[in-house]
């Protein structure tokens, strides 16, 4: 994995948010989904704490239209700014000194974004929804090589 690869992860977690929130309106339980992109968006804001100057704050507390794109600017400036082996010291929810890189923060914001998007798709079939997003990244690779993406 390199910076270009992360970039297009960074692309795809935004276009993928994006048909989301889009679809936010049609679910029966709006607050349950509403919660579930905001938890995605916290996680991306938890860990950029790590590395920039934003101030985290609970997910009940985000604001999807404004820090999403504001928290995946911040980590392409990041991604940008240091190497992937950038080391970075925190400390466990248990209280334990821990390091994680840079290239490892990075794979579990994405994947904790795919995690939690397909629990939205589960939401959405559970209330019926057929029509639902389709933001597998695969998707998301074939939409932009036919140039299909805004």
């Amino acid at each position: 994995m390199n910076k270009e690869f992360f970039e297009g992860c960074l692309d795809y977690e935004a276009w993928a948010n994006d048909q989301w929130i889009n679809t936010l309106v049609r679910f029966q339980d709006r607050k349950r989904a509403t919660e579930i992109l905001q938890h995605i968006v916290g996680c991306y804001g938890g860990w950029i704490t790590k590395m920039d100057d934003w101030e985290n704050r609970e997910d009940e507390d985000i604001d999807l239209e404004k820090d999403m794109p504001d928290l995946l600017r911040r980590w392409r400036r990041v991604l940008r700014e240091n190497e992937l082996d950038t080391p970075y010291d925190f400390q466990s929810r248990a209280g334990k000194d821990r390091r994680i890189l840079l290239s490892e923060v990075l794979h579990h914001v994405l994947n904790h974004g795919t995690y939690h998007r397909g629990q939205l798709r589960g939401l959405a079939e559970a209330e019926g929804m057929v029509d639902f997003p389709e933001t597998d990244i695969s998707s998301f690779y074939v939409l932009r090589r036919a140039g299909e993406l805004g």
